[in-house]
């Protein structure tokens, strides 16, 4: 069985599928908010890239 290369909390999850342009978090100290948001901007920059090298339609 494969395991996934990340393993995130449930509310770390919900806080990426949200694509709000904007979001208000509470986090407290050592949850991971800066790994969760950096993440994000990481997705964010794959998915306008893979967007980019798309054939146009």
């Amino acid at each position: 069985m494969t395991q996934p290369a990340l393993t995130l909390y449930d509310y770390q999850k919900k806080w990426l599928a949200d694509s709000s342009r904007f979001k208000v978090g509470m986090f407290a100290r050592q949850t991971g908010k800066t790994f969760t948001t950096t993440l994000e901007i990481v997705l964010d920059c794959l998915d306008a890239e893979a967007q980019a090298d798309a054939p146009a339609g």
